[in-house]
């Protein structure tokens, strides 16, 4: 009975650690538009990638999730040109995103600009792109760190109880 006590709070613990290894890391990126008509209008979004795919150290992998709001109107991954998405390691470390929606008139590309990403679009419209450094926690990631922390405890108190 022992053993399965001591079973059962080893695997509450993986399952609290399990959001640590979470494979998807979500980064958030933004900027203004700094030359064009649209000067001074903003532009957000947040990209995630398969941190796992890191540990070869490539200079370039393809995002899970992307999305960039942009005078009201919300690009996704799914809506970009296809192949025409990536982001750009230095150590590690992402440094810029590359997409491209649409070929025409209203056309937007988000470039890693070698070293310097950038938001254009086919009217000249032109800003920097900023990305945050620090992660943001995936829902699931807290999800699950929540649920190994209640079984930890839940083990504990059945163990003082007994």
């Amino acid at each position: 009975m022992n053993n399965i006590k001591h079973s059962l709070l080893a695997l509450a613990a993986c399952t609290l650690f399990a959001g640590a290894a979470q494979a998807n890391t979500t980064y958030n990126f933004g900027g203004v538009i700094e030359d064009g008509v649209l000067a001074g209008q903003s532009f957000s979004g947040q990209f995630s990638f398969d941190e796992t795919l890191l540990a070869a150290s490539p200079d370039y992998l393809m995002p899970s999730t992307l999305t960039l709001s942009f005078q009201g109107t919300v690009y996704t991954l799914a809506t970009a040109l296809d192949g025409s998405t990536g982001i750009s390691f230095d150590v590690g470390k992402p440094v810029g995103i590359d997409a491209v929606w649409g070929t025409d008139a209203n056309g937007l590309l988000l470039s890693s600009g070698f070293g310097s990403p950038y938001l254009a679009d086919t009217a000249g419209n032109f800003g920097s792109v900023t990305i945050s450094a620090s992660p943001v926690p995936e829902p699931a990631s807290w999800a699950l760190g929540l649920a190994g922390l209640a079984a930890i405890g839940l083990l504990m108190s059945r163990r003082r109880a007994g």
